[in-house]
């Protein structure tokens, strides 16, 4: 019987300003990540489940004690930031046998653990890890290996010196030996796991398995755009139209598109799949959806108002005549008429968001806003492309959002 643990103890900084909770949390298609994850592990016989967390978590509330899920979950806090090689350190006790540690938002590892287990039966080695092309190794641990046998991960090589263009996508098959390694480290530290991990490697024979494309990661709070085109293509994501849904006369589908319960749509409104319509979602008159697209339950919005390429969290409202398009809205949110994102520079080049007082690529030349929990944005307001807005900001009316906004403001 194989056993996992689930790395939900970060504090998500770099994924400000959704970062109110672990990024695991977030939902797409009704659903948080965590339990993609989850039910992905259990459709694959795994079902003992250690979840690493902080001891405050809201996911011990939104997982509980996993029975519904079909799985046993038992939990572990990770009282300090101490990183992945202390968090894993500490379930060192609950592991019995071989083991997957797996981070909570890899809700695609339902298809990766088959190949793993035939990679291990195979070669019988203590270590499997897996790995996917980048074009950019330099932002991430990747591979030196000769055939399927993994050498070493080389954290942020240089430009040039990249030992190939394979990075590790994080889910790592192990055996209890793994554990004994921790004490030959020269420290602990906060990313110590890497350093474990080669050390291991150095004594033990480790394969990987290459995945064909590349799979986003989830690091930032515009990388949920990337998972959400991800899901939508997946066998996660189905056609359905509730029959307690109420149509208005002329809405205009264009499938796949999933409407939920109690969903009501208004006249004349048009929408573009792939649209994940949640439950109790009131849509507006003359509305036009285009795909990729996720409204979570309870999300309203008014007449002649227009969303592209979105995600937006649990109750928020948007008023008429909004135009939003490639963003991201937190849970609670209200905004006002009027709203507009501007999301292409006038140069066309990639758009840079700024994250802990850097400036980061994001690697897209077109990109809204990311839009913290809770946030109340007034009439006729423009946000410009890659601007944040924090937690619990207040924006008055007639405002043009040009930098991130804090949150609490």
């Amino acid at each position: 019987m194989y056993q996992a643990i689930l790395l939900a103890a970060g504090e998500s900084s770099r994924f400000w300003p959704l970062n109110q909770e672990h990024k695991s949390q977030i939902k797409i298609l009704g659903k948080p990540l965590i339990q993609w994850t989850i039910e992905g592990l259990a459709a694959n016989g795994i079902r003992d489940i250690i979840i690493v967390c902080q001891p405050d978590s809201k996911i011990k509330d939104q997982i509980r004690d996993g029975s519904s899920l079909g799985v046993k979950i038992s939990y572990i806090a990770q009282p300090n930031p101490k990183g992945s090689g202390n968090a894993i350190f500490l379930t060192r006790s609950f592991i019995k046998g071989p083991f997957f540690v797996v981070h909570p938002y890899k809700f695609y590892v339902k298809d990766i653990i088959p190949e793993i287990l035939e990679k291990e039966k195979k070669t019988r080695t203590k270590i499997i890890l897996v790995g996917s092309p980048t074009p950019n190794p330099q932002r991430y641990g990747v591979l030196r290996f000769e055939e399927d046998r993994v050498l070493e991960i080389c954290e942020n090589p240089s430009k040039g010196k990249e030992p190939s263009n394979i990075k590790v996508l994080g889910i790592y098959f192990l055996k209890p030996d793994f554990f004994q390694s921790y004490e030959k480290l020269s420290s602990h530290y906060e990313k110590d796991f890497i350093e474990w991990l080669n050390i291991f490697l150095k004594e033990n024979e480790g394969r990987f398995i290459c995945l064909k494309k590349e799979l986003p990661p989830l690091k930032y709070s515009w990388d949920f755009l990337k998972m959400l085109k991800l899901i939508l293509e997946s066998d996660f994501f189905k056609d359905c139209c509730s029959s307690t849904a109420n149509l208005e006369r002329n809405v205009n589908i264009i499938k796949p598109v999933f409407i939920g319960k109690n969903v009501k749509i208004g006249k004349n409104t048009k929408i573009y799949g792939p649209c994940f319509i949640n439950n109790n979602c009131q849509i507006g008159e003359n509305n036009i959806f285009q795909g990729p697209l996720d409204l979570e339950e309870g999300v309203k919005t008014g007449p002649f108002t227009k969303i592209k390429n979105s995600i937006i969290q649990e109750e928020t409202s948007i008023k008429e005549n909004t135009y939003l398009e490639d963003s991201v809205i937190g849970r609670g949110c209200g905004l006002e008429s009027n709203f507009r994102t501007i999301t292409q520079r006038m140069d066309k080049k990639d758009i840079k968001s700024v994250v802990k007082d850097k400036e980061i690529d994001t690697g897209f030349n077109h990109f809204g806003t990311v839009i913290g929990d809770n946030v109340l944005i007034g009439e006729n307001v423009k946000t410009m492309p890659g601007v944040l807005i924090g937690s619990n900001a207040k924006i008055k009316s007639n405002s043009q959002v040009s930098k991130n906004i804090k949150d609490n403001s």
